[in-house]
């Protein structure tokens, strides 16, 4: 076994080079590193094993899940493996959410697990990836490290104050709208449509695989891990 190398540069079909050149002055530079070296969870954990069960959704839409993972890693996006890639390593649970108008089930990931206090030998508490990733926690082997990038990362995200459980992360959150903002726009607009005695519509737009095209950063695989069935057990589904 070897260390992970957390520096590897990320297997993509974006063009980079043309986003590199084109967002070099977009005001979230946060956003382009992402998209440029990968997805990083921001997420502060100890050095973990973390086994978080699949959800009780699981066994409805079974058959989903396991064509689906087939179909991301047939993709190049998901990665199989006989054994643990990593160590620590995070492994969460699956889900399956009923989808409207089709038999085929939505597959969900458990990143809010474990769900209730779960202490190490050592008395570490196991953060779930959500949690870690919305509050401040100083992981006990961040005290480990004292080159200056790493230092000023730390000093970034406030890390080396005192801190009190359940904080919140110094990160931007991320802002949605709300059902009022919602409301509030639509009332305007359908204001005017009957001043002009002209129709409103409202439609969504959604793009497959939004997420799924977007690579992780390596120093993070050992976060997003799923353990599965193995497929010699089962009849493996026909590749997508």
């Amino acid at each position: 076994s070897e260390p992970l190398d957390v520096t590897l540069p990320i297997e993509t079909h974006l063009n980079l080079p043309f986003l590199r050149k084109r967002l070099t002055n977009y005001p979230d530079q946060n956003l382009l590193a992402n998209l440029l070296e990968g997805i990083r969870f921001e997420a502060d954990v100890e050095l973990q094993a973390v086994l978080v069960p699949h959800l009780i959704s699981l066994p409805k839409g079974f058959t989903s899940v396991r064509n689906e993972l087939y179909r991301l890693q047939t993709l190049g996006w998901y990665r199989f493996f006989d054994h643990l890639p990593f160590w620590p390593i995070y492994l969460n649970g699956q889900g399956a959410t009923a989808r409207k108008l089709e038999t085929r089930y939505r597959r969900t990931t458990e990143c809010g697990g474990p769900r209730r206090p779960t202490l190490d030998g050592s008395g570490l508490r196991a953060l779930s990836i959500n949690e870690a990733a919305s509050v401040r926690h100083m992981p006990a082997w961040y005290k480990h490290r004292h080159d200056p990038p790493w230092l000023q990362y730390m000093q970034e995200r406030e890390l080396a104050d005192p801190l009190e459980w359940g904080m919140p992360s110094r990160r931007p959150p991320e802002i949605k709208p709300t059902l009022s903002m919602v409301m509030r726009d639509l009332s305007i607009l359908l204001a005017a449509a009957r001043r002009l005695e002209e129709p409103l519509y409202i439609f969504g737009d959604d793009a497959k695989d939004y997420f799924n095209q977007l690579a992780i950063a390596s120093e993070d695989w050992w976060k997003f891990g799923v353990v599965f069935i193995h497929a010699d057990e089962i009849t493996a589904p026909r590749s997508a």
